[in-house]
């Protein structure tokens, strides 16, 4: 997890799923403060749905790694990309 240096409440995540496990733990004290609203955004798909939005109420929070979406691009593609989930995931948080 790594922290945004010029936005507080921001940063990324990079999860390496080796087991292939469908939802991962993740502690998201080190970028937010118990009771920030927040959501959390597939890199991969940043403009779909947030993968998982709420009130940060410390801890740990699920993070899942099954049922994720690549954003496909526009135009004739021969080989259109596949999501790296549930092995690795990329994700950003925001703070709301």
């Amino acid at each position: 997890m790594i922290p945004n240096q010029y936005e507080s409440g921001r940063g990324n995540i990079a999860i390496y799923n080796w087991d292939l496990k469908s939802t991962v733990a993740v502690d998201l004290s080190p970028i937010l403060s118990t009771g920030a609203t927040f959501e959390i955004r597939d890199a991969e798909n940043f403009f779909g749905p947030p993968v998982l939005s709420g009130t940060y109420s410390g801890g740990t929070i699920t993070l899942p790694m099954t049922g994720l979406t690549v954003t496909q691009p526009f135009g004739t593609v021969p080989n259109p990309p596949i999501h790296t989930a549930p092995e690795f995931g990329a994700f950003v948080i925001l703070q709301h």
